[in-house]
């Protein structure tokens, strides 16, 4: 996202590109690291071929432009030859990042093809989570993952409906008409729109390819963080924690991870899992 991580330029070529993933890979390696997470869907575009979004502008400056070649193709098949698990992290909701103007989308985009899922709030346009439609097209653009790539894993962001803007309603006022009936709530009918969202996503996941894991990305850990979960008392509840963080944040060792290990006892599989946005 934003070409913070990989690629670090729009428009690089592809061989820079490869090269600077292929780097990240290595550093990772050297870490003891076990897995990585990319995220492959920012703004429901994509970093491979799809149906279902075009091809992102964070690789070649322009959206829909192809890049050459499949880049998650290629990155799933370099973590894989260093044995690290692939996790392939998606936006499902956010279009664009700073404007509202579906004519600036690519030709051909879902959002232009279908103006009537979209909603703009604040500076930024989404598909409308209320919408059956829209959730069927986000389990549809899943699934197409996990059918036509070798993934150990999808995470889904760690928001849904955007954040609120302090007196700005989300505008579902049409979606809500619509659809909500049986509600009398409307934050119950959005929580159930999530809620129905994420349970539809892990059967089709299960159905596809039942060893792919699927999550919901946390927030990123830096070193406050790790000091915090230590001092925590043990939560036998937990059976595996991911702690997802920034590559260029990593800041703690692994000895505190390993102190972090068995002071929640119960845990069988603790994994550090550095982000590339």
């Amino acid at each position: 996202m934003n070409n913070i991580d990989w690629p670090t330029r729009k428009g690089a070529p592809a061989e820079v590109q490869k090269e600077e993933f292929i780097a990240q890979l290595e550093e990772i390696t050297e870490m003891g690291m076990n897995a990585v997470v990319v995220q492959i869907k920012p703004t429901a575009d994509s970093f491979y071929p799809s149906e279902y979004g075009p091809w992102s502008e964070y690789l070649t400056g322009v959206q829909g432009q192809d890049p050459g070649y499949d880049p998650l193709a290629f990155m799933v098949g370099e973590a894989h030859k260093r044995n690290l698990e692939f996790h392939a992290w998606v936006n499902p909701y956010r279009i664009t990042m700073n404007h509202t103007d579906l004519n600036r989308l690519a030709a051909g985009h879902p959002a232009r093809e279908n103006p009537e899922w979209t909603v703009a709030y604040g500076n930024q346009l989404y598909f409308d989570p209320g919408i059956p439609a829209v959730q069927q097209f986000l389990i549809n653009g899943v699934n197409e993952i996990v059918a036509n790539y070798d993934v150990d894993a999808i995470h889904m962001d760690d928001y849904f409906y955007p954040y609120p803007i302090a007196g700005v309603p989300f505008p579902d006022n049409s979606s809500f008409a619509e659809y909500g009936e049986g509600f009398s709530n409307r934050a119950d009918w959005r929580r159930n729109n999530v809620n129905t969202l994420v349970s539809s996503i892990q059967q089709s996941i299960k159905a596809e390819k039942s060893h792919v894991k699927f999550g919901i990305s946390l927030l990123e850990f830096g070193e406050t963080q790790i000091q915090t979960l230590l001092a925590l008392t043990p939560v036998p509840a937990f059976k595996t924690m991911m702690i997802f963080t920034p590559i260029q944040d990593i800041g703690f060792s692994m000895v505190q991870l390993t102190i972090l290990h068995h002071r929640f006892i119960g845990i069988s599989d603790l994994r550090l899992l550095p982000l590339m946005y």
